[in-house]
């Protein structure tokens, strides 16, 4: 488990990542690699090694409102994403009354899903 990356605490490992990095996550001989930072959810499998990036329970980056969380199951092996809806409101009205200049989380807080 590691917040950034196995290679460095700050590296941003995003579900568009390149290839070359997300197996360079997965070089040691773990099995499995719990990744955040990014508040990006995802899986990668590279052979029978698993990255997993769980996302973000208050603050996810991909849609506001939606907390993520990652689940291993240690008897079968196996990684799943789970999600939940919540209110953003109560944590949109602390970050404004902590820092009213800076609107980045309150934006971040209050996306959309994508149409595709």
């Amino acid at each position: 488990m590691c917040h950034g990356s196995p290679c460095d605490v700050w590296e941003y490992i995003y579900p568009d990542t390149s290839e070359e990095i997300k197996k360079k996550c997965l070089e040691s001989d773990a099995d499995f690699v719990f990744i955040g930072h990014s508040h990006y959810s995802f899986i990668y499998e590279q052979g029978n090694k698993v990255l997993m990036n769980v996302g973000s329970v208050g603050q996810n980056r991909k849609v506001g409102g939606i907390a993520n969380w990652g689940f291993w199951d240690t008897k079968n092996n196996i990684c799943v994403i789970k999600e939940n809806p919540y209110d953003i409101k109560p944590l949109t009205e602390q970050a404004k009354k902590i820092n009213p200049d800076h609107k980045y989380l309150v934006n971040v807080l209050n996306r959309k899903p994508r149409r595709e």
